[in-house]
């Protein structure tokens, strides 16, 4: 009898897990229950601990997830894979990654329609809704595709490992800067994390199958090839 291949069945978990973590975010906001409970005591324990040094880094970490800063991103990682590999995919599949999560988040914000946390909460001026956070949901999206990539660089464990901890560091801090900067409730962040790596994982399946490898010596062609 057929059965799935193992890693078939971990995508397959991790796409349930965020798919539910989503959903059930989602749900909450609409109805106003669930994990909103903990919205504002969280943003309560933020305001008290903000520090001058902490608004600073936090203000700059934010931007690993702005627009701007990740349309950058994937004109550079995209050129370069384009230039030394002779691939396209990667800057398809980065610039897919942040183009798709962008009208993503706009459309549900638009739908959902969710007030952003008080002015007096904000350390940096902003408008519109609030759910799913924009920054969180594109980190999350693009990073992921990112940590895909590098995988492809490295066949040693350890290095694959610590492609994984930087991605999931980068996606986790540009969350927690929103919540930090008074810009988004944390069920904000949240249901846009798990938006983003939702997005990032369809964009992977479609454009990066087999997952584009790094030439490696003179003697071995860069172009679109798996693994021996």
């Amino acid at each position: 009898m057929w059965a799935p291949p193992p890693m078939v069945l971990v995508v397959l978990g991790v796409v349930a897990a965020l798919g539910l973590v989503f959903g059930d975010i989602t749900e909450d906001v609409l109805d106003g229950g669930g994990a909103l409970r903990f919205d504002k005591p969280v943003m309560r324990l933020v305001l008290r601990h903000r520090t001058p040094l902490l608004t600073t880094a936090f203000r700059g970490l934010t931007l690993f997830g702005g627009v701007a800063e990740l349309a950058l991103l994937v004109v550079v990682l995209g050129g370069i894979w384009l230039f030394v590999a002779r691939s396209w995919r990667p800057m398809a599949a980065l610039a897919a990654a942040l183009v798709g999560s962008s009208l993503i988040t706009h459309a549900i914000k638009q739908a959902v329609a969710r007030p952003r946390p008080p002015v007096a909460y904000r350390v940096v001026p902003i408008g519109g809704e609030s759910f799913p956070s924009g920054h969180a949901t594109q980190a999350a999206a693009v990073w992921c595709v990112v940590v895909l990539l590098a995988v492809g660089l490295s066949r040693r464990w350890w290095h694959r490992a610590l492609a994984l901890g930087a991605g999931m560091a980068i996606v986790l801090g540009v969350a927690m800067s929103r919540v930090y900067l008074g810009v988004h409730w944390p069920s904000d962040v949240a249901g846009g994390s798990a938006l983003g790596a939702l997005w990032a994982i369809a964009v992977s399946v479609v454009l990066l199958r087999p997952l584009p490898v790094w030439p490696r010596g003179s003697g071995r062609s860069g172009r679109d090839q798996a693994p021996s």
